[in-house]
């Protein structure tokens, strides 16, 4: 995948983490994001092991832990009892797990200050993608009335 040219559209979480993989492997990386500044959108969320180990590959788990709450279960019932979820992480077989109650913004901040210090990234803030156009060999991408291949 070396020396291919990637456009992103959208510093979220999801395309942080995607430029710091492609970028690992020599990819050059733009991210196109209509925010003027690095921002990250909605609450917390529940993060399970899978997306720890994500984040951990990405190196940025451990900073990630600093602001997280370890969950290791999880119910759910209707308002007459029913047990509708009843999700104990310690029953679970192989490594001890757990989820993370942690805010967006954590973990947003921690990949985007991966992503800022690696050399194949560029980014282009306040840049709404108006139109991307792709072809087996190459994609195109207009934003703000400049056009990028």
């Amino acid at each position: 995948m070396k020396n291919q040219n990637i456009a992103i559209i959208g510093a979220g979480i999801g395309g942080l983490a995607s430029a710091i993989l492609l970028a690992r492997q020599g990819c050059s990386v733009t991210i196109y994001e209509q925010a003027e500044r690095a921002e990250p959108v909605g609450a917390g969320f529940l993060l399970q092991p899978p997306g720890q180990a994500v984040l951990s590959e990405l190196g940025v788990l451990d900073t990630i832990l600093q602001d997280a709450v370890p969950i290791f279960g999880l119910q759910s019932r209707t308002v007459n009892g029913y047990s509708i979820l009843d999700l104990d992480y310690r029953e679970l077989k192989g490594t001890q797990r757990h989820g993370l109650g942690v805010q967006r913004r954590t973990i947003h901040d921690a990949l985007y200050r991966a992503a800022e210090k690696m050399e194949r990234i560029e980014f282009r803030w306040g840049h709404a993608v108006d139109h991307c156009e792709t072809t087996d060999q190459h994609a195109t991408v207009t934003s703000n009335e400049r056009t990028d291949q």
